[in-house]
């Protein structure tokens, strides 16, 4: 039968031997799944097309094996089938399948591409104006750039495009998985930077640090850059974008652009600054003064007098923005509406942590915090605002897209 790259597949056909099965390592073969119950693969019929097992089914659906357990090893396109209903055999195989498939590395993987400077205009060309300041992706000469450079140990890098490249770098398995993807991304990380550098060109990450279980004999699995075709929302919610942006309102298109500018950001920490920038900026706020009209008056005056007029007003200004509630309890209040029904107090508990991590955050460059939960968070609150603001509710509540329902 076809199997492997449309060649045909070879069966032995096996029973309790345990003499085959110890030889199976000596001949080459690997195992392909830990031993499964046939009743099982009876049950789940896709399995058989999973491993090419179509061939064998008549032996699989067989009342004979009908409470045995299925061993598959395979070498090229010659597989070996056992059927094992006794248990010293069955345990062996199940060691051999637990030996091959222990994780003894991982590899980390970078997707890597290439930017111009964007910090200056380009210049028109002779077809006319090619203005504007966004960055622009470039050309890499990638044999010539990976034989100078002196890249981490046991690095290894893959071109996808002109402008784009895969760096992925092995590591031995750790008992902290996070911890050794930590230090790997540190030591990348400052390779890409001292780069950037001494050549003046950014390299930005697309994927950052996605690691992959390397066995010690199975093929296993990378997880690099993928190319896949982005999935469309519902035809009719496609055909509600025209009605969505006629109804929309200055804060609703700068919601709009803080919400996909937060999916754009290079990091955790960047979409949470994105995210809290633009609740700061879109959501209705009701910041009240300490002072009363009359104490304004009277402050004002004290202020002037001991102060010189242009810096008395300054001054002043700073006292009036001293309101009964911090600008992080306006915010959580401004949330509530928006909060998909989390109660007032958790809102405020949240919005807290969030407040202080962003604090930090405006002051170093380190990613050492989890904030996965505060961009959830404030990603589906925003798009609660967007759906209210435009009248895409039912029952009095925002209908969103699919999306953000389950953040």
């Amino acid at each position: 039968m076809a199997g492997v790259d449309g060649r045909e597949l070879a069966f032995e056909i096996h029973g309790d031997d345990l003499a085959s099965l110890e030889s199976a390592f000596e001949d080459g073969f690997t195992t392909l799944t830990e031993p499964l119950a046939v009743a099982f693969l009876v049950e789940r019929p896709e399995f058989l097309s999973v491993y090419f097992l179509s061939q064998v089914a008549d032996l699989i659906h067989s009342e004979a094996n009908a409470h045995k357990w299925m061993a598959l090893f395979g070498k090229d396109t010659h597989r070996r089938v056992f059927f094992l209903e006794d248990q010293e055999c069955l345990q062996k195989a199940r060691d051999m399948w637990g030996w091959e498939s222990e994780v003894v590395a991982y590899d980390v993987c970078f997707t890597v591409e290439a930017v111009a400077d964007s910090g200056a205009p380009r210049e028109a060309n002779e077809g006319g104006i090619r203005g504007g300041w966004e960055p622009q992706s470039l050309y890499i000469d990638m044999e010539g750039l990976f034989q100078e450079l002196q890249l981490p140990p046991d690095t290894r890098q893959r071109k996808v495009s002109d402008s784009v490249f895969e760096l992925i770098v092995r590591r031995p398995a750790d008992d902290d998985a996070r911890a050794l993807r930590a230090g790997v991304c540190e030591e990348v990380l400052g390779w890409l930077n001292a780069y950037t550098f001494l050549s003046g060109v950014a390299l930005r990450l697309r994927v950052d640090g996605s690691m992959s279980p390397v066995c010690r004999r199975l093929s296993g699995w990378r997880v690099g850059v993928e190319h896949r075709i982005a999935p469309l929302p519902p035809r009719d919610e496609l055909q509600r974008v025209g009605g969505l942006l006629a109804s929309a309102d200055d804060a609703t298109r700068r919601a709009l652009a803080g919400l996909n500018e937060s999916l754009c950001a290079p990091s955790p920490m960047a979409r949470l600054m994105t995210l809290w920038r633009t609740v700061e900026d879109v959501l209705p706020r009701c910041p009240s003064s300490l002072l009363t009209e009359k104490e304004k008056k009277s402050l004002k005056q004290a202020i002037r007098a001991a102060l010189p007029r242009e810096k008395a007003d300054s001054v002043f200004e700073s006292a009036c923005r001293l309101g009964e509630k911090r600008p992080n309890e306006e915010i959580a209040e401004a949330l509530v509406p928006f909060a998909g029904g989390v109660k007032t107090e958790e809102v405020a508990r949240l919005v807290g942590e969030y407040w202080r991590a962003r604090g930090r955050a405006a002051h170093t460059l380190k990613e050492a915090e989890e904030v996965g939960p505060a961009i959830a968070f404030l990603q589906a609150a925003l798009a609660r605002f967007i759906s209210t603001q435009c009248g895409l509710t039912r029952d009095g509540q925002p209908v969103v897209p699919e999306v953000w329902v389950h953040r």
